[in-house]
């Protein structure tokens, strides 16, 4: 049961995430790093709470370790793991370059109200006010359910091969899980990892179109 908890959970969050940023009147452009990272938070105390609480049920009931319960504690750590590292960590200068462009009236740093602003500094943070930019990726490139085509990557080939390699991981995790337990008490970990690798590969898949319409 908590296998099939655990991975129901996991695609609950995924289904929030496309539900929230699926608004038709919403501009790609709209949704900049920082309210990237928002989503990302909210995601997090969803998918958090939730399989704690599965997996302590599930302790309380059989109290013995086994190598399911020691996978499924292992994939909630990774999972949750992830989405804390978006959603905490320290936003590069393109991240802050992008939060201006999403909304040019707050800072994008600090996302200080800029209204009226002339100085190019922002008077909160010091943060230099870009006076022109170049092309630059959208931070929700990755929103299939959004936009399958992909306008622009500053480096696809980086790209490309992170995502490939993200992919075979994945799906060896996933195969491995299936080979070392006959009785199927690693489900949990097998789904979430095969989930893992079909949404890699579908990027995988927009980038290499992507890479030849460049030419």
């Amino acid at each position: 049961m908590i296998h099939i908890g655990f991975f129901l959970c996991f695609v609950l969050v995924f289904l929030l995430v496309i539900w929230t940023t699926r608004r038709k009147k919403a501009d790609v452009a709209d949704f900049g790093p920082r309210k990237m990272r928002r989503i990302t938070r909210i995601a997090l105390w969803i998918f958090l709470p939730i399989l704690v609480g599965c997996l302590a049920v599930h302790l309380l009931l059989t109290p013995k370790l086994d190598v399911a319960k020691l996978s499924s504690f292992a994939s909630l750590t990774l999972v949750c793991g992830m989405f804390a590292y978006q959603a905490y960590r320290r936003p590069k200068p393109k991240e802050l370059l992008q939060n201006w462009l999403a909304d040019s009236m707050h800072c994008g740093q600090c996302g200080y109200n800029l209204t009226g602003n002339v100085s190019g500094v922002c008077p909160e943070c010091g943060w230099k006010i870009p006076k022109q930019t170049s092309q630059i990726e959208s931070p929700a490139w990755g929103m299939w359910w959004r936009q399958w085509r992909i306008d622009y990557l500053e480096n696809y080939r980086s790209r490309l091969a992170w995502t490939v390699a993200f992919a075979v991981i994945f799906a060896l995790m996933s195969i491995a899980g299936l080979l070392l337990d006959k009785e199927f008490r690693l489900l949990s970990f097998v789904l979430t990892t095969a989930f893992m690798s079909m949404a890699m590969w579908v990027q995988v898949i927009r980038i290499v179109s992507y890479a030849r319409r460049r030419g």
